[in-house]
């Protein structure tokens, strides 16, 4: 299978001792892709009962462009954080899944 979807967050980064929630912020999107596989078996060994089971791979989904925005860095840091637009490489892990069903009728 391959999959692609969007990603977008915003998160407050707290790196001034400021107690009045002035915090600075980062902004980041982007698109992702990955590719994974899935497989499946079912098994009806009498009339009345019906099992089945599927697996679905990890997938690992990457973006090489998201946008990376910091808002409210303050003045000593600003040099340390990359500038605003840049693209960035992300990788997000989705799980892997093993279901396992029965059918009774």
């Amino acid at each position: 299978m391959i999959t692609s979807g969007t990603i977008e967050v915003n998160k407050d980064v707290d790196l001034t001792n400021n107690t009045v929630g002035n915090y600075a912020a980062v902004d980041i999107k982007g698109k992702l892709s990955g590719y994974g596989v899935n497989a499946g078996v079912y098994f009806k060994p009498t009339n009345e009962l019906s099992i089945g089971l599927s697996y679905r791979s990890q997938m690992k989904m990457m973006s090489k462009g998201a946008t990376v925005d910091f808002t409210n860095i303050p003045s000593q840091l600003k040099d340390s954080v990359p500038p605003n637009g840049s693209g960035a490489k992300l990788t997000i892990p989705l799980p892997q899944v093993i279901t396992l069903g029965f059918g009774i009728n």
